[in-house]
C-alpha cells in the first residue's frame, strides 16, 4: 500500500489483481449485469487510484475499497432509476425465449423465482445487498456487519426492514 500511495504502478497493479474478482462479485450482486459490473469495478479502481493518498493506513484497506465500490454503485443505481428502463414482456409460449418445462410444478417454481427476482430489483440497493449477503452468501450477522462496516444491531434492523419490504413487494403481485 505504501508503494502504491507513493505512485508505484506495479504496487497498484497488485491491488487490482487482489481485489478485481471480489469487487466484481460484490457489485454484480447489486446491479445484476456483467457489463455494468465490469464498468463499475473499473470505475472503482479509477477512484481508488485518484484518491489513494486519502487512504488511512490505520484502517483496513478492504473496508475502504469496498466502501468506494458501494458508493460508486449506489450513485450509478440512483442515476439509472432516473433514466427510463426497458421492460421486456414475454407473453407467448412459443417464444424462443421461453423454455419448455417438464411439468406445471416446475414452471410454477421458476415463476416464483422470477417474482422474487423482480421484487428484489424493486428494493433499495442497501436492502438488496443485505438480503443477498444473508440468504445467497449465507453470511452471519457478524460477517455482514464487517462487510458493510456497520454495527450488528444495525444489520439486524436492516434485515428486518429488507424482509418486510420484500414481503410487501411480493404481496403486490
Amino acid at each position: 500500500m505504501r508503494a502504491a500511495i507513493q505512485g508505484d504502478v506495479r504496487a497498484f497493479e497488485k491491488i487490482v489483481t487482489a481485489y478485481e474478482k471480489p469487487l466484481f462479485s460484490f457489485i454484480y450482486k447489486m446491479v445484476r449485469t456483467r457489463e455494468d459490473s465490469a464498468d463499475l469495478t473499473q470505475e472503482t479502481f479509477v477512484k481508488v487510484y485518484l484518491h489513494i493518498s486519502d487512504y488511512d493506513p490505520s484502517r483496513p484497506f478492504s473496508t475502504w475499497i469496498f466502501s468506494i465500490a458501494k458508493y460508486t454503485t449506489y450513485d450509478w443505481l440512483r442515476k439509472k432509476q432516473k433514466r427510463q428502463g426497458t421492460l421486456y414482456i414475454i407473453d407467448k409460449t412459443d417464444s424462443p425465449y421461453v423454455p419448455e418445462y417438464k411439468s406445471g410444478k416446475e414452471f410454477e417454481m421458476i415463476a416464483n423465482k422470477m417474482d422474487i427476482s423482480q421484487a428484489l430489483e424493486k428494493l433499495q440497493p442497501h436492502y438488496r445487498r443485505v438480503l443477498s449477503l444473508f440468504y445467497f452468501e449465507e453470511y452471519s450477522y457478524k460477517q455482514i456487519a464487517q462487510q458493510l462496516d456497520k454495527p450488528i444491531n444495525t444489520i439486524k434492523t436492516l434485515l428486518y426492514r429488507a424482509k418486510r419490504a420484500l414481503r410487501r413487494e411480493l404481496q403486490q403481485k
